[in-house]
């Protein structure tokens, strides 16, 4: 057996030449497997670890260009480090490519291997999310556009309206808002009952409807309420529901009942207005209204409401000092079961806890959503209170109790991410991006540092600054990406945080500018491969003889249109490997219009303006095929004994005199022209080529 070419460089070769010869050279789709694995082996003796200029092995190329037979050779050659390698231009490993790329056999062969799925590229993405993006690449995420509303959660009490109380571990598309087309605006999830709002001010229930003005029944699935007039914000408590109308008026809908049932419940209506409402808020057992001029609170007391009686029965006016000759307005409120956090038009942050209304934070005058979460046990212990303040531009800011200090989150990110929507709860935080993810944020929880200490580390180190952001001015944040959410708008929790829901743009939504697909060539292509074909050639196959002319065909492309013609190869290839077919009855000018056809799936006899194809029915004498027997032509003579010479003589000439009248009165019929698309359609017919056969059927 003869000695392999083998290359000149070591096991510790390192060279991107040789990687870039290898990447380009498994980019060859005529080359076979077994000869890419020789060419591999006698380029480079390290070829395993070669890397090209991309960072690419040519493990993820064989991956990318679905070649299983060489990337089994190149995975019993490589090490488990390299099988997962990461290349610089994306980050991908093989797994990622193969998905990418639509390799699918490939992945399943990747992961019956062994390599590790959760390895995430430089954007984040593990390699099973390619599969799951289900939005379009020219897209953009906002919430004005029509939305579907995906639930997830343990679902105790009916709660997600899926129509069964079974836990939903990913988020599921709530199918009956799709089926109405009706565009979700507002989720807000509670313990016994959850209510929907859609953009057209409808509202719907599910869970116990009778907490929400409904039904006593409970509701599998979300039903309709019936309201005055159409609804602008909602907000939920415990035992009630508050519905601010688009006129202003505000409804709050309380369900009295000792067991959490039906059977001995009451619900009672309260009305409220106050001008020009900016949106309504609660927490577990008070609602909070307000408008640029005032903040109103009612419910329960345990010290969030900004009064000190320990129940407010109506609306009424919270009492915060500005300290301020300006005009100040309210601009963002936000409630939870033991805190409320109030901002100004000033960038002034109050919160409202213990019977105590305190300033936490200055200057904060570009925010888009506040979020606070404060919780109160049955005897009377507070537990630590948490304020995140989201700006315009994405960032979001946290305020513990704990440090009483306002800082930064930071995210474990390799990207910087711009938040749009977040939620609170008191273990973690959820929040959208601009890009459509949604994560769930774990935060991690500081106590208060010694002034002593501190003051003494920074005497001594000169890097005072430096060390006291790293230390203090920001807060990590933990966060894992919520499954099967590539285009979220909007995110709810309950307050137990055991039911979830997201708002998504529905797929089709969201289109910057319409996709233009680049027209096919291949009717060119193949009217190329047509008209090049010669006899001489070394791609056709077949030659059909029609009278005096020869066409060269390509077998493949023929037997896809025609049967009878594949019937007739098989046939003449037991004689000869290129046979040539000889076709009666049929005119070469037809035939050609006809493979023509087969070629491109079109004819000019069936476009509009003038047909070239114009044959004389002279021309067709030639090509029909001659009868064996012509009566009309031949004579018939009873009794030869009867007639004589000289009569069969006369009745001669009267023929030939009868003849010559004919064909004097007939010479303009015989020049006529024949009906193009009759004589290709009857061509057709005959060489079965029933496609042209039923295009012309229409003229």
């Amino acid at each position: 057996m003869s000695k392999a070419h083998e290359a000149d460089c070591t096991i510790k070769c390192k060279s991107r030449s040789h990687g870039q010869i290898i990447t380009s050279a498994i980019t060859k789709r005529s080359t076979s497997d077994v000869s890419l694995a020789s060419f591999i082996r006698a380029t480079c003796s390290n070829f395993t670890k070669a890397f090209d200029f991309e960072g690419r092995t040519a493990l993820h190329m064989a991956a990318s260009r679905g070649r299983n037979k060489l990337m089994q050779w190149l995975i019993n050659h490589s090490s488990e480090a390299f099988v997962n390698a990461k290349d610089r231009e994306s980050g991908y490993t093989p797994l990622h490519r193969s998905i990418f790329y639509g390799q699918v056999h490939t992945a399943v062969a990747l992961m019956k291997i062994g390599v590790y799925p959760d390895i995430l590229d430089k954007d984040d993405y593990k390699a099973l999310e390619h599969a799951m993006l289900d939005r379009q690449y020219i897209c953009k995420v906002e919430n004005e556009m029509p939305g579907d509303v995906y639930v997830w959660g343990s679902n105790t009490n009916y709660t997600l309206g899926t129509g069964s109380q079974q836990p939903k571990n990913v988020p599921d598309l709530l199918s009956c808002f799709s089926r109405s087309n009706e565009n979700v605006k507002q989720v807000c999830l509670g313990k016994f009952h959850s209510v929907w709002l859609c953009a057209s001010g409808s509202v719907w229930c599910a869970g116990q409807p009778a907490r929400a003005g409904g039904s006593a029944a409970t509701a599998l699935r979300p039903t309709l309420l019936r309201l005055p007039e159409p609804c602008k914000e909602i907000a939920l408590t415990l035992t009630s529901t508050v519905f601010l109308l688009q006129s202003g008026s505000m409804i709050q809908y309380t369900f009295n009942s000792s067991d959490n049932t039906t059977s001995t419940s009451k619900v009672g209506t309260t009305k409220y207005q106050i001008s020009h409402p900016i949106g309504v808020c609660a927490g577990r057992s008070h609602v909070v209204l307000w408008n640029a001029k005032g903040v109103y609170t009612w419910g329960q007391n345990v010290g969030q409401l900004g009064h000190q009686d320990k129940l407010v029965p109506t609306p009424r006016k919270v009492a915060i000092s500005m300290n301020s000759k300006e005009e100040t307005k309210f601009e963002l409120v936000d409630a939870s079961d033991a805190a409320t956090v109030v901002t100004t038009s000033r960038g002034d942050v109050y919160l409202l806890h213990k019977y105590i209304c305190k300033k936490i934070a200055v200057k904060q005058i570009n925010l888009s959503q506040v979020r606070v979460e404060a919780k109160v046990s049955e005897a009377g212990s507070y537990s630590r209170v948490t304020v995140l303040l989201l700006t315009n531009v994405g960032q979001l800011m946290i305020w513990q109790d704990t440090i009483n200090k306002l800082t930064r989150c930071v995210f474990g990110l390799n990207h910087q991410i711009k938040i749009t929507q977040m939620a609170l709860t008191y273990d973690a935080l959820y929040f959208t991006t601009k890009y459509g993810e949604a994560f769930i944020g774990y935060m991690s929880r500081k106590t208060p540092s010694k002034k002593e200490d501190t003051a003494s580390k920074r005497e001594k180190d000169g890097k005072s600054i430096v060390n006291s952001l790293e230390r203090d001015d920001y807060t990590s944040v933990k966060i894992v990406k919520i499954p099967n959410v590539h285009r979220a708008t909007a995110i709810s929790v309950d307050c137990e945080g055991l039911n979830f829901a997201c708002i998504q743009n529905k797929p089709t939504c969201g289109l910057l500018s319409v996709p233009e697909l680049s027209p096919s060539c291949l009717s060119k292509h193949m009217e190329s491969l047509f008209e090049t074909a010669a006899n001489d050639d070394i791609l056709h196959d077949v030659t059909f003889k029609v009278g005096s002319k020869l066409f060269p065909a390509h077998m493949f492309i023929i037997a896809s249109s025609s049967e009878l013609l594949y019937k007739l190869y098989q046939e003449a290839t037991l004689i000869d490997e290129k046979p040539i077919i000889v076709l009666d009855n049929v005119h070469p000018e037809v035939f050609e219009r006809i493979l023509k056809y087969m070629y491109t799936g079109s004819c000019d006899v069936a476009e509009l303006g003038p047909c070239s194809l114009k044959i004389r029915k002279e021309d067709l004498i030639p090509y029909k095929k001659e009868r064996e027997v012509d009566i009309d032509n031949t004579e018939v003579i009873e009794n030869p004994s009867e007639v004589s010479a000289f009569e069969v003589y006369k009745q001669q000439d009267k023929r030939k005199n009868n003849k010559r009248r004919q064909n004097n009165t007939n010479i303009q019929t015989q020049r006529l022209y024949c009906d193009p698309v009759k004589m290709v359609q009857a061509s057709a017919k005959r060489l079965q080529v029933m496609g042209l056969h039923k295009l012309l059927e229409k003229y």
